[in-house]
């Protein structure tokens, strides 16, 4: 298993008397609740400490142009077409080439959307969505549980390894490939936390019956 050191020395003496297939049987016991646990900490993007990982930077998208049919106060409607625009939490503010000058309009009047456009809140969740970070590295095809003499480990397979080191400890990495260097946020995908911690103590107190 990995490092067990915040073990008292009465379990980890317990430990040294197993035989290495015992040895072996807990280990990879634990290490399947530890991968589970793991998993879902990394879905939550949380460091063992409770903390949320960073987020990564989002790059600047241009808005496409959007058209749309606005009721305004006097509950005309009105066709509208922005040909750029910024958004806030309830309007959008943009250059309407109908009129020919730049207006706001607040979200809740905006009738319907015309063909070809994605309203503002469905974009918001699938972008959220999307900059969730590493949806794939939890499968078990990824985050798998390795059996040693000492026992068992967790962590990733070797293709995935020095990527995900590079987030692990915060270091140096290439944006994109060939691209130029830049310092990458500590994002902790492995380690314990302090409800595994006390998970695998409960685990060894329940194997061996204290």
């Amino acid at each position: 298993m990995a490092d067990l050191e915040f073990l008292s020395e009465h379990l980890n003496g317990l430990l040294q008397q197993l035989s290495p297939q015992k040895k072996q049987e807990l280990a990879s016991h634990i290490a399947k609740k530890i991968r589970q646990s793991q998993k879902q900490r990394i879905t939550r993007q949380q460091n063992p400490d409770g903390s949320t990982y960073k987020e990564r930077k989002r790059p600047v998208r241009a808005l496409k142009p959007v058209s749309f049919i606005y009721q305004k106060a006097n509950r005309q409607k009105r066709l509208v077409e922005l040909s750029s625009y910024r958004r806030t939490l309830t309007r959008l503010i943009g250059y309407d080439t109908v009129v020919k000058g730049t207006r706001t309009f607040v979200k809740t009047r905006i009738v319907r959307y015309l063909p070809n456009h994605k309203t503002t809140a469905t974009s918001e969740r699938g972008q959220a969505t999307r900059n969730k970070m590493f949806k794939h590295v939890r499968n078990a095809q990824y985050l798998r549980i390795k059996k040693t003499t000492q026992g068992a480990e967790i962590g990733f397979n070797a293709q995935l390894s020095n990527i995900l080191n590079i987030h692990q400890f915060g270091l140096m990495g290439e944006v994109e490939k060939g691209g130029k260097y830049t310092k990458y946020a500590r994002r902790e995908l492995l380690g314990f936390s302090q409800e595994e911690k006390l998970m695998i103590e409960h685990e060894l107190l329940n194997y061996f019956k204290i």
